[in-house]
Order: structure tokens, then C-alpha cells, then sequence
């Protein structure tokens, strides 16, 4: 998010957290859980010759970047959950 979400009117910060919280669970969903499995699956697999370092390394990298990027989406949804708050609380004298 490139401007600051205090910069935003209420009713937008809504709207950008709502799909910013869809757009986090769909990366876990359908890019991070996935990922996780297949590490976990290929970590039980001993025969070197079927996986191999390399392909343990990849997928290790795969899940790590997939990672990043939640975290990533996470921080700004925290942004601008926190913007929200701090503003309704604001309205409501708390």
C-alpha cells in the first residue's frame, strides 16, 4: 500500500482491509497450505534418488517466499485494521 491508511476516508480503509483479508486467505489457501504439503510430503520420502536435495531446496524456498508474502499481506491488513480502530475510537470518545 503505497499512501498511508490514515490518508483514506473510513468507509475505503473498509473496503481495503475486507479485501485485503480475502486476498490473504486466498494466497494461504491456495498458494502457502499447498506449498507446506508438498514439503511435508516430500520430506518423508528417503530415497534421495526420487528427491533430491535440489528438489528439497526448491520447494523449501518456494514455501519460504510464499511466507514472505503473507507476512507481507498480513502487515498491511494489520495497518490498516489499526487505522480503523484508532479512528473509531476516535468517534466514539473511547
Amino acid at each position: 500500500m503505497s499512501e498511508r491508511p490514515d490518508d483514506l476516508p473510513l468507509v475505503e480503509r473498509c473496503r481495503r482491509a475486507d479485501s485485503q483479508a480475502r486476498e490473504l486467505a486466498e494466497h494461504i489457501n491456495q498458494s502457502l497450505i499447498p506449498r507446506l504439503t508438498s514439503l511435508r510430503q516430500s520430506s518423508k520420502v528417503l530415497d534421495s534418488e526420487v528427491v533430491t536435495d535440489q528438489e528439497m531446496l526448491d520447494r523449501m524456498q518456494d514455501v519460504l517466499s510464499s511466507a514472505d508474502h503473507a507476512a507481507r499481506l498480513q502487515s498491511t491488513l494489520d495497518a490498516l485494521l489499526e487505522s480503523i480502530e484508532q479512528e473509531a475510537r476516535e468517534a466514539l470518545n473511547l
